[in-house]
């Protein structure tokens, strides 16, 4: 059976991007982040994660940074759903935001990040539609 989280909606903006060696294999619909400073990604895993997009490809882990690419969307305008990584979703969590807490899952206990926005509530199956605020860390070209 098929799992329920993923793409719902919205303008999709398809990036290949280069996989960092560290990264898990990533599965289509996993939330994608930055891994280190130096521009690989990789599966997402925690809040504090800068968040890139959404995977929509699987990828196997490479065996050196940028040794595979992934095709994933970085549009911030595309609504995706997925369960809590704890407890219950609630009617009052429509239009708060939250942070990643994994590859599959927004953390709603507490916000740091505040880069998922939660855009409706869904109480009976326990699954969010969100839209992610998609970091980018500017420091500068030498």
């Amino acid at each position: 059976m098929a799992d329920s989280y993923g793409y719902r909606s919205g303008p999709r903006v398809p990036v290949l991007l280069p996989v960092a060696a560290a990264s898990s294999a990533i599965t289509a619909g996993d939330i994608i982040v930055t891994s280190g400073t130096a521009g690989y990604v990789a599966q997402g895993a925690a809040d504090g994660d800068v968040i890139r997009g959404v995977a929509m490809a699987d990828v196997a882990s490479p065996s050196a940074n940028g040794g595979l690419s992934v095709l994933v969307d970085c549009s911030p305008l595309s609504v995706y759903e997925y369960p809590p990584d704890a407890g219950s979703v609630t009617a009052a969590l429509a239009g708060k935001t939250c942070d990643i807490g994994g590859a599959r899952s927004v953390k709603i206990s507490t916000s740091a990040d505040d880069n998922i926005y939660i855009v409706a509530a869904n109480v009976t199956d326990n699954l969010m539609l969100v839209q992610f605020k998609i970091n980018a860390t500017f420091t500068g070209v030498a």
